[in-house]
């Protein structure tokens, strides 16, 4: 069970750029939202995973299917990162070239290892305790870092206060010399309509009756 347990590191390695992004940047995103990520993306390396097993079935080579996984997982994260590594070592390598090179050279030692067990063993336990290792400390932080969140939220006066219902006669007295700006990543009415197809006017309107200029 354990050995084949140890074939599915390919999709430790889908999943992890995905935490390091959420870790990168905390509270940027819910629980909900990375959930549906890590299940996408779960579930495109299964069809892959599939599709490769259907194409080396009977073949001497199937044994590698995992570790090519690997290699169009690599290959789909840091496409861009390789091709700009060969620029920095070969100026002016058109880049359709260097994909190319880069695809011999995969199925090439993807093809070397087919034919040697015992190295593709070692390399399949190595990628397999480095994906373990790695998956777990980025959802250990993610942990942690949801955890000192949740706690700051909680002991936060600003919170408690802003939670608190808005009584309807503020919106009729007197304005005052004072104002809130709060800057944030919010995109307005319209291009929440164009772009995203979204029907924002209720909140505003929401805004406009308890006096807030909303500028246009």
């Amino acid at each position: 069970m354990i050995g084949r347990l140890k074939l599915l590191y390919p999709f430790l390695f889908a999943i992890l750029p995905v935490l390091l992004i959420v870790n990168r940047n905390p509270g940027a995103s819910t629980s909900t939202d990375v959930a549906a990520v890590l299940v996408t993306v779960v579930l495109g390396c299964g069809l892959l995973y599939l599709a490769l097993s259907l194409v080396a079935r009977g073949r001497s080579w199937s044994g590698v299917v995992p570790l090519a996984l690997l290699a169009v997982v690599i290959w789909f994260y840091w496409y861009d990162t390789l091709i700009g590594l060969v620029h920095r070592l070969w100026r002016g390598a058109p880049p359709a070239l260097t994909a190319l090179v880069g695809a011999l050279v995969t199925v090439a030692v993807l093809g070397w290892l087919s034919r040697r067990p015992r190295y593709l063993e070692r390399v399949t336990t190595f990628f397999a305790l480095t994906g373990v290792l790695l998956v777990a400390w980025s959802g250990l932080k993610i942990v942690r870092s949801k955890m000192a969140e949740g706690q700051v939220i909680g002991r936060s006066t600003l919170v408690r206060e802003l939670a608190r219902p808005i009584p309807a006669a503020a919106a009729r007295e007197p304005q005052r010399d004072m104002y809130l700006i709060l800057l944030d990543e919010y995109a307005n009415a319209d291009i929440l309509r164009d772009v995203f197809n979204f029907d924002n006017r209720a909140f505003q309107d929401s805004l406009h009756q308890l006096g807030f200029t909303i500028p246009r």
